[in-house]
C-alpha cells in the first residue's frame, strides 16, 4: 500500500544523541524555508550552531500561526505588536522584550539572557541579542534590516 523505499526514511539514532548538552538537529535553510537534504540525508547541527538556529527560528515564527508550534508558546507575536495604532509610549518595544526573555528560555541550552536590544520600525527588527548556555558559554546574534548577521 505504501512506498518501500526504506533508503529514504533511514535516520541514524547516534545523531540524535547528546552532544556537549546540545541535541542535535536538522540544518534549516531559512533563505529557502526547507530542512537541508545532502545525498539523500538530513543535515544535522549541534552545539553552538544549533542553539543560534533555534533562536532564528524563534524570531521568524509567529506565535500560534504555525500548526507544529500551536500550543507550545514557541515563536513572537511581533506581527500583533507592530504595526498597530498605539501611542508611541514604548509598549510595542517592552512587549517584544517580555516575550523574546520569556520565549528564548524555552530552549534547553539557554540558561539566561545577558544582552537584549532589539527594536522594530516599520515591520523591521534591528538590535542584538546575547545568551549564557548552560555549558556557560554565550552566543551572540546581531539583526540588521530584519537579517540575523
Amino acid at each position: 500500500m505504501f512506498p518501500q523505499d526504506d533508503d529514504s526514511l533511514n535516520i541514524d539514532v547516534s545523531l540524535l544523541e547528546e552532544d556537549s548538552d546540545f541535541y542535535k538537529i536538522p540544518k534549516f535553510d531559512f533563505d529557502n524555508n526547507k530542512t537541508v537534504i545532502e545525498n539523500g540525508r538530513i543535515v544535522y547541527i549541534s552545539g553552538l550552531e544549533a542553539v543560534k538556529q533555534w533562536i532564528i527560528k524563534f524570531y521568524k515564527i509567529f506565535k500560534n500561526k504555525v500548526e507544529v508550534y500551536k500550543g507550545t508558546d514557541f515563536g513572537t507575536n511581533f506581527d500583533e505588536i507592530f504595526g498597530q495604532k498605539y501611542l508611541n509610549n514604548g509598549y510595542e518595544e517592552s512587549e517584544f522584550e517580555r516575550c523574546s526573555t520569556e520565549g528564548l528560555l524555552l530552549c534547553p541550552a539557554i540558561e539566561t539572557i545577558t544582552y537584549f536590544n532589539m527594536s522594530a520600525k516599520d515591520g523591521v527588527l534591528n538590535g542584538e541579542i546575547e545568551v549564557k548556555l548552560k555549558d556557560d558559554s554565550k552566543v551572540k546574534l546581531e539583526v540588521e534590516n530584519g537579517d540575523f548577521i
